[in-house]
């Protein structure tokens, strides 16, 4: 039986595994993202833990699919950091 923290058996051991890259830190109350390329899954799996500790991952069945997907977890990373700083999107951007 695997902990109720994961939403299945595969995803407490793909997250025991040293990931590929990673994003953010849910110890600092954001959520942790996970990269893991060319897994039984095809293109790969990001696990993601949320701000309350429970942990899923989404499974792509391409690497260009999986890359596209964490690309954007990167923007969507970066632009909570900068909000977190206090920094509209508006003035980096020039608007």
């Amino acid at each position: 039986m695997y902990s109720t923290k994961f939403d299945s058996q595969a995803t407490e051991a793909l997250y025991r595994q040293n990931p590929d890259d990673e994003l953010g830190q849910s110890l600092d109350g954001l959520s942790w993202y996970g990269l893991y390329r060319a897994l039984e899954a095809g293109g790969g799996s990001i696990v993601i833990e949320d701000t309350y500790g429970f942990v899923g991952r989404a499974d792509f069945e391409t690497s260009e699919a999986l890359e596209e997907a964490w690309c954007g977890i990167g923007m969507d990373a970066a632009l909570d950091a900068l909000d977190h700083a206090g920094i509209a999107y508006m003035e980096v951007v020039g608007l």
